[in-house]
């Protein structure tokens, strides 16, 4: 293992299937931004987290 923060960066950034990189290809063939929306949620752990960013979400939708 890699001593350094940067170096464990490095290495992590170095690897193609990142945890990231395999999100955002799911979102890309989602096609509504509904589906994105879910799939989103569905990776939020907690069932405090979905709610703090449904909330979130009201907010901004009713602010409109």
């Amino acid at each position: 293992m890699p001593e350094t923060r940067g170096q464990r960066r490095a290495a992590r950034d170095a690897r193609p299937e990142t945890r990231g990189q395999r999100r955002a290809a799911r979102d890309a063939r989602l096609e509504t931004r509904g589906q994105r929306r879910a799939a989103r949620d569905a990776r939020l752990e907690t069932r405090g987290q979905r709610r703090e960013a449904r909330d979130a979400r009201h907010r901004v939708s009713t602010a409109r």
